[in-house]
């Protein structure tokens, strides 16, 4: 009987972590940094794994996990937000926002704030691959 409390308590224990780990979604700067809704992945957004499908038709999760949202898509505007992660990690590895301006001077004014925010957080420009 004592076995098989110690058994199930861990299995509950267990069950508890996994699902807990399941609705962790860790902060990040980029987020307020890209002028994005914030402060963790899941805000605002709706989170979802890529799915792979097995010889036997069962869906198995990838560790590719997304997040997107919030979508505005009113007359001469648009806007959308991607937040892509490590679903086994939960680490983000890219965040994307598009989104419109009325002109030209408004859309560059805000991609060089962006690139001040970066700069000053000390993030350096990705070095390209040259094509030989």
């Amino acid at each position: 009987m004592q076995r098989r409390s110690i058994v199930f308590g861990f299995v509950f224990v267990l069950g508890l972590a996994v699902i807990a780990w399941q609705e962790y979604y860790p902060s990040s700067g980029m987020f307020e940094a890209m002028g994005m809704t914030g402060p963790t992945a899941r805000s605002g957004r709706q989170c979802g794994h890529w799915w792979r499908h097995s010889i036997f038709g069962y869906r198995i999760p990838l560790r590719a996990m997304v997040c997107k949202g919030p979508h505005t898509y009113s007359p001469g505007e648009r806007h959308e937000e991607e937040v892509s992660m490590d679903g086994l990690t939960r680490r983000v590895t890219s965040a994307q926002r598009f989104w419109s301006v009325d002109d030209s001077v408004g859309w560059v004014r805000q991609v060089d704030s962006i690139r001040q925010v970066f700069a000053q957080r000390g993030a350096r420009r990705a070095a390209c691959a040259r094509q030989t």
